[in-house]
């Protein structure tokens, strides 16, 4: 249970912001942003080597109920956490200590603190039998992953106006591992195997980022989500690459996910969220699938060039 919270002062809490996890890809990102919009930025690393004075030593593994918050805070991010849906599943008691017991004492002390506090979740908090989930449809999780972000949502919208939720569907960069190793054989000749019936609502950690962002400095609490209009096979993602790389259509070679041994709760039917409050209150238009292969793409071959 959280406690409640307080609301922050305004002398000295101005513009700093603390991002939970400020190693990860959307963490790195952003960090970036708010620092580009003038808020001075905090994070936390897991990584001793890497602690500095402004990027402080925090791993959720450990006991963190006495972890205290800088001071003059008045935004956070819970970015940190166990992403791995087979990890959650083969450890979930161990791993739901870190993505929910853990991040639910940081979020105590940082709501006690006075920040307002937004948490990163995703779409499998659905059961995803049905496209364009409300926000406020009943979660169903399917994966133990998909639980553990459903169960710590619940906790912190529960504590009220200091809270915010954002999930977000399938997001990508230019650094997406699963896009650098196609694009590698592809240009190689090499056959890639995509996934013939698993699906993405892909977004840009563009989007994602300045989502997460406006939600915060705006104090948007309650439930965002952030998704294309509709899925995409990775399949079809493959061959959109193939044909922008000119290489053969052959060296797509799909397979499915029951080839790979994923079980059917981690490759659900659909993923896309309904993103209306993105657009009608954020001003941030939801692409279009094939628009946000087709921007990471253009990113990937500027690169290369």
């Amino acid at each position: 249970m959280l406690v409640s919270a307080r609301p922050p002062s305004a002398p000295g809490r101005g513009r700093r912001a603390l991002v939970i996890g400020g190693d990860g890809l959307i963490g790195a990102a952003l960090g970036a942003r708010l620092a580009a919009r003038g808020w001075q930025v905090l994070s936390t690393t897991r990584r001793a080597a890497t602690a500095a004075r402004d990027r402080l030593l925090l791993d959720l593994a450990d006991d963190v109920r006495d972890w205290q918050p800088p001071a003059d805070l008045a935004l956070a991010y819970l970015c940190a956490g166990v992403t791995s849906i087979a990890q959650c599943e083969a450890d979930p008691s161990g791993t739901r200590r870190i993505n929910v017991e853990a991040l639910c004492s940081v979020a105590c002390q940082l709501l006690a603190a006075g920040a307002f506090v937004v948490f990163p979740s995703t779409n499998l908090v659905f059961d995803g039998a049905l496209p364009r989930r409300a926000a406020d449809d009943p979660v169903g999780p399917l994966t133990e992953y998909g639980r553990q972000k459903a169960d710590l949502e619940q906790r912190l919208l529960a504590a009220g106006e200091q809270t915010a939720v954002v999930r977000l569907t399938k997001v990508l960069s230019p650094d997406s591992r699963f896009l650098r190793e196609w694009v590698t054989k592809l240009r190689a000749g090499e056959t890639i195997h995509p996934f013939a019936d698993m699906v993405m609502a892909p977004v840009t950690l563009r989007l994602a980022t300045e989502a997460l962002l406006q939600v915060g400095t705006r104090r948007a609490s309650g439930i965002t989500q952030v998704s294309a209009l509709e899925d995409v096979t990775y399949e079809a993602a493959a061959r959109r690459l193939a044909m922008r790389l000119g290489v053969a259509a052959e060296l797509v070679q799909p397979i499915r996910t029951a080839d790979a041994g994923i079980a059917p709760a981690a490759a659900p039917r659909h993923t896309t969220l309904d993103p209306t409050r993105l657009g009608q209150e954020l001003g941030l238009s939801p692409p279009h699938a094939g628009e946000t292969l087709d921007e990471i793409y253009a990113q990937m071959m500027a690169q290369t060039q």
